[in-house]
């Protein structure tokens, strides 16, 4: 493959995921001091975390089909490469096979979204990984459901990054508030 079909490749399968953007697998990304009134001049809002400045996730330029300062985007997001992106970069997967990867995972988001009633496909993940941290069983009646919870984790796991499964990776600032009654929540999916 050539160098600018490589290129846009890779752009291509960065900008149809956007996981790390949305707040599905990062809570806040830090930010260089110097980046701060760039981004600010862009209209997104800086924060502090640890006295550090950071964009929380999701991200305000990412609009659900592309980041709208992505030639101007922060440092950590230029560098940031998931498995699957540095794997396509090194010409390990071919575009299609990286794609089909993807779909899988956005398929699952998008069950489990619809499972916790209509969530954002960040919060099914959160949920999800909270759900698989929890002891106790899963309730059979809703077996289908962690199952695709557990594939959901062990593909975010193999094919973004392999830092997810940890506890600490989900870094969640505010708890995700309930769905509506109709949602399953974590007690009750368990027996």
């Amino acid at each position: 493959m050539s160098e600018p079909a490589r290129a846009t490749a890779l752009r291509e399968l960065c900008l149809a995921c956007g996981l790390c953007c949305n707040g599905g697998l990062f809570a806040r990304v830090p930010l260089a001091p110097p980046e701060v009134e760039r981004l600010r001049g862009r209209g997104l809002v800086v924060v502090s975390h640890d006295g550090e400045p950071a964009l929380r996730q999701p991200c305000a330029a990412w609009s659900g089909a592309g980041c709208n300062c992505y030639a101007e985007r922060p440092a950590r997001c230029a560098a940031y490469e998931c498995h699957l992106y540095a794997r396509l970069a090194a010409g390990a997967l071919d575009p299609p096979d990286a794609h089909a990867r993807l779909g899988r995972i956005l398929e699952l988001v998008a069950t489990l979204a619809r499972a916790f009633g209509g969530v954002d496909g960040a919060s099914a993940i959160r949920r999800a990984a909270a759900l698989l941290a929890a002891a106790p069983p899963v309730a059979p009646e809703h077996a289908h459901l962690a199952l695709d919870l557990a594939e959901l984790v062990r593909l975010v796991t193999r094919e973004l990054d392999a830092r997810f499964a940890a506890p600490t990776r989900l870094d969640v600032e505010d708890p995700v508030p309930p769905g509506p009654e109709a949602t399953p929540r974590p007690e009750e999916l368990r027996r």
